[in-house]
Order: C-alpha cells, then sequence, then structure tokens
C-alpha cells in the first residue's frame, strides 16, 4: 500500500507455527508491528521532517544522541516485542519473536522448537536389514 517508503511485513500465516501460534495471533503481531514500523520510518511526517531540519541544523547531532523519532519508535517497537516474549515465557509457550534489527527489519523472524521437517521419512521397504556380509 505504502511500496516502498517504510518496512513492512507481510501477514501470510506459515503453516508451521500450527501449533505455537493461531492465524488470528499472528495477523496481530504483524499489524502492530507494521503500524509501528510506519509510525518509525515514514518519511511524510512531521516528526520525520522535523528531525531533517535538526539533524542538518546541527550537523546531524541530533541524529547522533538517539532523539529522533524513528529511534523512539524503533525503541518502542523492541520494548514491544520482548513484552510479548515475556507474555508467552509466562504462559509457557515455547516461542520467541526475534527483534527486528536482528534481521535488517526485512523480515519477522520467530523461533520455534524444531519442527523436525528435515527428518526422513522412514518407509516399510527401507526398514529391512541390509544384508550379511558373512557368506
Amino acid at each position: 500500500m505504502a511500496g516502498d517508503l517504510y518496512p513492512a511485513l507481510q501477514n501470510l500465516y506459515p503453516e508451521i507455527l500450527i501449533g505455537h501460534m493461531d492465524e488470528e495471533e499472528f495477523r496481530h503481531v504483524v499489524e502492530t508491528t507494521n503500524k509501528m514500523l510506519e509510525d518509525g520510518f515514514n518519511p511524510w511526517t512531521v516528526s520525520s521532517w522535523m528531525d531533517s531540519m535538526l539533524g542538518v541544523a546541527t550537523g546531524f547531532l541530533w541524529d547522533n544522541i538517539g532523539v529522533t523519532a524513528t529511534k523512539r519508535k524503533v525503541s518502542q517497537l523492541e520494548r514491544w516485542i520482548d513484552e510479548w516474549n515475556r507474555n508467552a515465557q509466562s504462559q509457557r509457550r515455547d516461542i520467541k519473536l526475534i527483534g527486528l534489527r536482528q534481521t535488517g527489519f526485512l523480515s519477522l523472524d520467530i523461533q520455534i522448537p524444531d519442527p523436525l521437517i528435515d527428518e526422513p521419512i522412514i518407509l516399510a521397504e527401507d526398514r529391512r536389514t541390509p544384508p550379511s556380509s558373512h557368506t
């Protein structure tokens, strides 16, 4: 909807999350994250323009001291993810959201227990014991 003005995540529910996070909760996480990303990175907000002007006026010291709207919103998003993880842990759920800084704001990484999708399927005919080397 906004093109490439700011990072946004798709809300396509991955089936591998079945049993760990239901689709409604997943969509809520993506919607909340996308809203916070829009608030922080949208270049057409008043706060973005003010941060740009203050950055130029101060030789970009304004950006370096960390009080820009983008940095505040990203910190708010990180606190929200940490809170979500604490709630999941307190409910004894074995799932964790990985912070977006760790993924370069490119994807929402969700850590779950090993789903064993790499395990080979053993068919009945493969269970035969190999022939003995004794003759």
